[in-house]
């Protein structure tokens, strides 16, 4: 099999290995996944490759995060969980389903910089406590370009309801690698 490339990232819940190569190799892929024994430990993804998300275009929604926080007086961590929850992309596990906890219902979860919820209207009591549902979401690291430019868009339209000044489309464009 020809390799073009490896790359190993590792995230706080897990790592990822990628190996790039030609499509004309996915006949030895294919022999390679057919060969694994049952009862192995191992996992398999193969999808398609889409572009990630530019240093620029990450630099640019962390400027105006912090400009958007401090402009309605809330901290850049809350600014960004509220963004993800608006226009962020929902979590999903190998086979698709949602990602879905059960914590206490308070607003804290708004200010944690690595967990990122949506809540949902499902509550339950628990001790006499009330437990709401809240659908994770993907953290912005793992966005790819389409994720992170619906990110940015929703970012730019609530900064300029209250004053900011912005990119131009032209401009966001060419920083988000679209034109």
């Amino acid at each position: 099999m020809i390799i073009q490339d490896i790359q190993v990232r590792s995230f706080y819940d897990r790592s990822e290995l990628t190996i790039i190569c030609p499509k004309q190799e996915i006949h030895s892929i294919n022999k390679a996944v057919q060969g694994i024994r049952k009862g192995d430990d191992c996992e398999v993804t193969i999808k398609k490759k889409r572009k990630a998300r530019s240093l620029d275009a990450n630099a640019y929604y962390w400027s105006l995060c912090s400009q958007l926080a401090d402009k309605v007086g809330t901290s850049r961590a809350e600014m960004h969980n509220r963004l993800l929850a608006r226009y962020g992309t929902d979590w999903t596990d190998e086979e698709g389903r949602l990602r879905i906890v059960m914590i206490p219902d308070t607003d804290d979860y708004q200010f944690d910089e690595k967990t990122h919820l949506r809540p949902t209207s499902h509550t339950g009591r628990v001790n006499g406590e009330v437990y709401r549902q809240f659908i994770l979401i993907k953290p912005s690291h793992l966005y790819d370009s389409k994720e992170m430019s619906r990110l940015i868009d929703g970012l730019v339209s609530e900064a300029q309801e209250v004053g900011i000044t912005t990119l131009t489309p032209n401009e966001l464009q060419r920083l988000e690698g679209i034109a």
